[in-house]
This record gives C-alpha cells, structure tokens and sequence, in this order.
C-alpha cells in the first residue's frame, strides 16, 4: 500500500514530467520501489572557450522517503565525488522533510543545489581557488596540477568533465535511470584516465573495512521496505573498462 506521503510526492513528479523543460535537475522514482528516488543535480556554469567544454558539473545520488506524515524520515546517499556531502554515505536529511512534503520536490533539489553550491563557495575562499563553473570551486587551482585543477590534492583535470565521466563510467545506474541524459555526454580516452587516477588515489587513502559496506535504507513505517543494497545492482560501481 503507498503511504500518503509517497503519493504527494508521485503527484508532484508527474505535474513537474508536464512543466516546461529545465536542465538544473531530474528526479524519478525507482520503478521497484517508490520510496526511492534518484536524482541529477546539473549544474549550468558559465560557457567554455573551446568546443567540447561542458560547464558545471552533474552529482548524481537517490533519496529515500519513509515513516509518516507525523514522523517522515529522509535519507540520502550521493555517488559522484562533490565538495558537501560524502560520496557513498548515507546522510540523513529528515530535518529537510517539512520542505520535500510541504513545497515539493522542486525546493528539495533546489535547497541541495544552493547547499552544494555553498559549500563550493567556502572551500573556493579558503583555498583561493578560480571560480570555473557551478561545482569547480571545490577544485582548487595549484601549481604543477593537470589542467590546474585538483580534487582532495589530487590532479584530475576538468571537474565538470569528470564529474560526467564518473557517472558513465562508474555508475551504471545512471545510464539506466537517465538515458537522455547520459546520451548527452561521450567520454573520451582523457576523461578515463582522469577518473581511472582519482579513483586509484582515493583506494589508496582508504582503510580497509573488515566488512563490506551495505547501503541499506529501513522504512518503520508498517509496510517495512528494504532499498538501495550496496551489493545490488542498484548502486554497485562499475569496473572500468579498457578503451
């Protein structure tokens, strides 16, 4: 049974499916389990020089919506790499749930664009970083990195096309859940290696776990629903392919 916080929420999305066209955000419910939602926070930066610059950056993560209408639990989990919220950690936002059920989805994912962008800003003041688009602030530019542009002291280039490249790359539920969307990027033999050598860097800081981390949201309420297994299919990282 779909509790009636889930339905408020299905009515919105289908009134936001008809609204005119915006690129700053999708947002869709798993088909399996409506108490999930994925969604793309797209970020519209300022246009590059060259041919092929993309601008901003594209964070990719699920939410989940349980409990009810007295007592709403939000959780939240991002899987691109950013400068606010850890990737591939449950972060809960119930404090959020008076916005997400009282003004729609619409000012949930504007308030996590505003709270992303904030924390860009901070670490762009801190760090005297060039301001490259909304997202690159967080990637501040030092001597000797490639391209000028590092993430956690690590070089990697263009953060607006790695951010894209990860998400094909390493997430093969994007493809699955925004097809348009991913047909909008092609990664190229760069932008692999770029996500390749982030990807390298950061297993190498990593303490190993002496247990596999599980990505498990739990719903109270009585319909209990178990979503978002680390060891699904759902959210498991891809190994990355040879070109």
């Amino acid at each position: 049974m779909i509790s009636p916080i889930t339905r408020r929420l299905l009515r919105d999305w289908k009134r936001l499916a008809h609204a005119p066209a915006q690129t700053s955000y999708h947002v869709r419910p798993q088909e399996a389990n409506v108490h999930l939602w994925h969604f793309v926070l797209t970020a519209n930066g300022k246009p590059g020089s060259g041919t092929n610059d993309i601008c901003g950056s594209e964070i990719y993560g699920m939410f989940f919506v349980g409990g009810s209408d007295t007592e709403p639990m939000v959780l939240m989990r991002c899987f691109t790499p950013n400068a606010c919220f850890p990737a591939n950690k449950t972060v809960s936002l119930t404090h959020l749930a008076p916005l997400l059920l009282g003004q729609g989805l619409s000012a949930f994912l504007e308030h996590l664009q505003r709270v992303l962008e904030h924390a860009d800003n901070s670490v762009a003041k801190e760090s005297n970083a060039t301001y490259g688009g909304w997202h690159n602030t967080s990637f501040a530019n030092t001597p000797g990195a490639m391209s000028g542009v590092t993430f956690d002291n690590q070089p990697i280039g263009s953060v607006d096309r790695f951010t894209r490249a990860w998400n094909r790359i390493m997430l093969r539920e994007f493809k699955l859940q925004f097809p348009a969307l991913y047909a909008q990027f092609t990664v190229t033999a760069q932008d692999r290696a770029l996500v390749q050598q982030w990807a390298e860097a950061n297993a190498r800081r990593e303490v190993p776990s002496p247990r596999p981390a599980r990505f498990t949201f739990k719903d109270h309420s009585p319909a209990t629903t178990l979503a978002c297994d680390s060891d699904s299919h759902h959210s498991k990282r891809r190994k990355l392919a040879k070109p």
